[in-house]
């Protein structure tokens, strides 16, 4: 037999990986990042400024995918892939977790609220003027209920911020004035 009958019938094959090819002429936008991220990553949920662009509450330029992972987990190898990772454990990794499908490919992303709780959380290493942002435009945009809010951030034992972002909110204004203090 010759090498050409077994040879992949797409034209032009890529391989990123030894498991995925795609063709010359894929363009890699931000969901197919997302995609990419998540088979490399499959115990990865992704997380931080890579929900909050997904989710559209705030558009971002941020070129690396967020994942969150296990405390435990071993540190993935992402051959060029740019992946910056975060450790979380317990509840604050399973809940708010959303299944959902890019391509067809199941994709682990959490929900609207749970990335504003974290980039509260996380405020040092994304920034805390851009954490504070996001946090004005959830609660401006009414993209995630207040409930839901306050339950991840009593998760992420980030309640006072929150809090004190909600009181300070007149009904007659619609974004709330707050800066956050990195102690």
């Amino acid at each position: 037999m010759h090498a050409r009958e077994f040879s992949n019938p797409q034209p032009n094959p890529q391989f990123l990986y030894p498991w995925l090819y795609v063709s010359k002429d894929f363009r890699a936008d931000f969901e197919r990042q997302i995609l990419l991220a998540c088979k490399r990553v499959p115990n990865g949920v992704v997380c931080l400024e890579s929900a909050v662009k997904y989710h559209d509450i705030l558009p971002l330029d941020s070129d690396s995918i967020w994942m969150a992972i296990d405390f435990k987990a071993k540190k993935p190898v992402a051959n060029g892939l740019t992946l910056r990772f975060v450790r979380f454990s317990g509840q604050a990794l399973t809940q708010g977790v959303v299944n959902m499908k890019i391509d067809g490919v199941p994709v682990r992303i959490y929900s609207t609220a749970k990335p504003v709780a974290d980039c509260l959380k996380y405020r040092r290493k994304i920034g805390s003027d851009l954490a504070a942002r996001i946090l004005q435009e959830s609660i401006a945009g009414k993209k995630c209920s207040e409930q839901r809010l306050r339950h991840f951030v009593k998760i992420c034992r980030v309640y006072k911020l929150v809090h004190v972002a909600y009181s300070s909110v007149d009904p007659s204004v619609r974004t709330p004035r707050l800066r956050l203090i990195v102690p």
